[in-house]
């Protein structure tokens, strides 16, 4: 069990490595989908979304 704990840890440490790096390259995480994407003025949601929502 400790080994899929320690796993699990370096898996979630990665993941947040990654995340941090697209950042750092001036990308947002879309709140709704979860998926990078250039942000211009601050968005929450990526294109595909915004449209998703506001015309639904």
């Amino acid at each position: 069990m400790g080994q899929a704990k320690k796993e699990l840890a370096e898996q979630e440490a990665n993941e947040y490595r990654q995340r941090a790096a697209m950042k750092g390259k001036g990308y947002s995480f879309c709140q709704h989908c979860d998926l990078p994407f250039k942000a211009i003025d601050g968005e929450l949601l990526c294109e595909d979304c915004w449209d998703e929502v506001t015309k639904g």
